[in-house]
């Protein structure tokens, strides 16, 4: 297309696409209503087909980020699903010149083009002029609203956000009336939260007085006091803020009456679309004075201040922090906090702050092993699939059906234009008049582009056609990918970066909680064993090994379908490298666990000695003492967490052990003590308590639990699994 050729218009009937937006919260959010309707009507005119409307209600121009309207009309455009995108201003579309650049280059490249309400189609140079100047009026609007910040401020009026300890206050005139501004708003101020004030001064003098800023956190944590966002969970970053903002509960200087206005800038990162902060210049900031505002004394300040100077730089400054498979889908099986990256192994981020009971420790690698090694074991099964590929293809075949009409539609359109354009050829080869010539170039363009339409839809229902899916074909495949996804994941970044993509598309949670082996009961230390519930969606499995409708998006990748959705999740534990010593010890900590699960009385201490003898004799002195310090460890462990406890059985310093959770009273435990006693091997009853006690039984070794289990449903409340 040349420069200044807006070239031809959508036939009647071609598909459009509207899109509507407005940026400001304070807007009538009935604007965008108001641009679709006229939008539509528009299309009724030119006789277009609307097939979908998109809105982004109180979100800027300036970046697609968070746009999910503009993000999504874009994937169904580059899907082939429109011809033409219809929006009122190409101020709508974006403010950022590049951005829109690029998005008319990418539905250049889908045959769509833009239609707006008060240009029509634009020539390239036209489009180009006018997203220029959609970014020039954005940048003066940010400078007016920087100005008129920066004129407040100097005027003494507090701008930005209310820091911790602080509050906003209406202000009022002599005779107690609030004063209003231009608008008619009250003037509002900030003052000193009588509320959370404390809270300051007090992390403060903490640190004044030598605490840590994760002691202080802890510490708030623990009493329970709401951080700053209302969360329970408070941060040492918290405390210490940042330095080049000046923000946190040290370091901002408004504690000390301070008042400074343009402490940071805010750029907007033009490959991303994020607001980034850097240090203002210190030209550029106002500063006042505001006794009234004071929190903490100005000897305490400066001791802080010259203490956090002294402070090492952060490990983590100017580092690129890698991007694992499962970053942000982690999460903690005891308190649903973040599994997160800690050293060298993963652990719960809510633990090192002591507000939860997860200590358990895993490697990300082992992590990310178990999730492929289970998705291969549990899932590429014939047997699980098949559960899900009667539905798969029960609703794949009506689309297909509609798929192959609109082919031979699109067949059949493209014969009958073919026919017309041939008559038109015709008709210019005899040398027709001006006029003519004119209207026949105009019913050729038109028909042309019709004829890309129907070729386009053609084509695309042809590629549509699928192979024929049996379980096993999907299993291969899913198999073969899994292997790829394994070796790609330790390959070069490319790779790696797609694989992540990929196993993050088929997994949409991982919890982590504690798991004691074979003992089945918490045992306070903890045998470092984990058990990692892994969650997705088999439906995106098999889209994934299908290679159904894909879409790339310039900042993604996602797919697109119209099949019944059906999770699954299994489960794996990973038990830790265990030394000989350790092993044996948690041996004997389950051993002595299912002899409490399976008794009715107390245990006697020599009765579990015999029962870790495994050496099919009696054994000796030292033999003996071994088995016995043995014992004693393996109680410790129940003991340590509160699981167990003893009773004293007769005055001859005799005692056994039984679950602390059990409802007897000691006296009710020698009861059943002296019966079995007194029964010898076989049952007793006692007529007049109604408890009939089993004779003892001897040990039985077992094996470990199930190591994963498997489990499909659809994700409809309604429908039983």
């Amino acid at each position: 297309m040349s420069l200044f050729n807006r070239g031809p218009v959508p036939p009647p009937g071609s598909r459009v696409l509207l899109y509507a937006r407005f940026s400001d919260n304070q807007q009538n959010p009935l604007g965008a209503e108001d641009q679709l309707r006229i939008l539509a009507e528009d299309c009724q005119r030119h006789g277009w087909v609307v097939v979908g409307s998109y809105t982004d209600k109180g979100k800027s121009g300036r970046s697609v980020k968070r746009r999910t309207g503009y993000l999504d009309m874009m994937a169904a455009a580059a899907a082939g699903e429109a011809d033409v995108i219809g929006v009122f201003q190409l101020d709508r579309l974006g403010r950022d010149a590049r951005e829109l650049n690029d998005a008319r280059n990418r539905l250049q490249d889908a045959n769509v083009m833009i239609f707006t309400h008060d240009k029509g189609f634009m020539t390239r140079f036209e489009f180009a002029i006018y997203a220029e100047m959609a970014q020039m009026e954005s940048e003066r609007m940010a400078e007016r609203t920087s100005r008129g910040r920066r004129a407040a401020a100097a005027r003494g009026k507090f701008m930005g956000d209310v820091p911790y300890g602080y509050r906003l206050v209406e202000q009022k005139a002599a005779d107690g009336s609030p004063i209003l501004n231009s608008r008619g708003h009250p003037v509002r101020d900030i003052a000193v939260n009588d509320a959370t004030a404390p809270y300051v001064l007090r992390v403060n003098q903490d640190f004044d007085a030598g605490l840590s800023p994760h002691q202080i956190a802890v510490a708030l944590t623990a009493e329970g006091i709401p951080t700053p966002e209302g969360g329970p969970i408070w941060h040492p970053n918290t405390i210490v803020g940042v330095k080049r903002s000046m923000s946190g509960l040290l370091r901002n200087p408004i504690i000390v009456g301070r008042v400074i206005h343009g402490k940071v800038t805010n750029e907007r990162d033009p490959k991303t679309g994020e607001l980034k902060k850097r240090k203002g210049d210190v030209a550029d900031m106002i500063e006042h004075e505001r006794p009234d505002l004071r929190i903490v004394p100005q000897d305490v300040w400066d001791r802080n201040q010259a203490r956090l100077a002294a402070r090492p730089a952060s490990k983590l400054v100017d580092r690129r922090r890698p991007t694992y498979p499962f970053s942000g889908l982690v999460k903690c099986g005891v308190c649903g906090g973040s599994f997160v990256q800690v050293s060298k192994t993963m652990g719960c981020s809510a633990y090192r702050l002591k507000a939860c009971s997860n200590n358990r420790r895993v490697r990300r690698q082992d992590l990310e092993k178990a999730a492929l090694d289970g998705l291969t074991q549990q899932l590429a099964q014939p047997e699980v699939i098949s559960w899900f590929m009667p539905e798969y293809l029960r609703e794949r075949g009506p689309a297909n059906e509609a798929a192959a009409e609109r082919r031979a539609r699109a067949v059949q359109k493209l014969a009958e234009i073919n026919e017309e354009i041939d008559s038109i050829r015709e008709q210019l080869r005899l040398k027709p008049g001006v006029h003519a010539r004119k209207m026949f170039n105009d019913d050729l363009e038109t028909l042309i582009a019709s004829k890309a339409q129907f070729e386009r839809e053609a084509a695309r229902t042809e590629n549509a056609r699928p192979v024929e899916l049996t379980s096993d074909f999907v299993v291969g495949r899913f198999e073969a990918l899994l292997e790829d996804l394994g070796q790609a994941i330790q390959g070069n970044e490319r790779d790696a970066a797609r694989a992540r993509e990929i196993v993050r598309s088929l997994i949409t949670k991982v919890t982590v909680e504690p798991f004691d082996g074979e003992g089945g009961r918490p045992d306070g230390k903890g045998n470092k064993a984990v058990r990692v519930y892994i969650e997705g969606e088999i439906s995106r499995l098999v889209d994934r090994v299908t290679l159904e409708k894909k879409i790339m998006h310039e900042r993604g990748a996602g797919d697109v379908h119209n099949l019944p959705i059906a999770t699954f999740w299994f489960y794996v534990d990973l038990f830790q490298p265990q030394t000989p010593e350790e092993e044996q010890l948690w041996r004997d900590v389950a051993l002595i666990g299912r002899m409490l699960d399976d008794a009715d009385w107390p245990i006697l201490f020599r009765e579990m000695v015999a029962a870790v003898n495994d050496r099919g004799r009696e054994p000796d002195e030292a033999e003996l003492e071994s088995d016995q310090a043995r014992v004693r460890l393996g109680l410790a462990q129940y003991r340590r967490g509160k699981w167990v406890r003893s009773i004293r059985l007769s005055d001859a310093n005799d005692w056994g052990w039984v679950w602390a959770d059990r409802p007897l009273k000691d006296h009710e435990w020698r009861v059943r003590h002296k019966r079995r006693t007194a029964s010898g091997p076989t049952a007793v009853g006692d007529a007049e308590t109604g408890v009939t006690v089993a004779a003892p039984l001897g040990v039985i070794r077992l094996g470990g639990p199930e190591a994963a289990v498997m489990q499909i449903r659809r994700s409809t409340p309604t429908t039983e699994e």
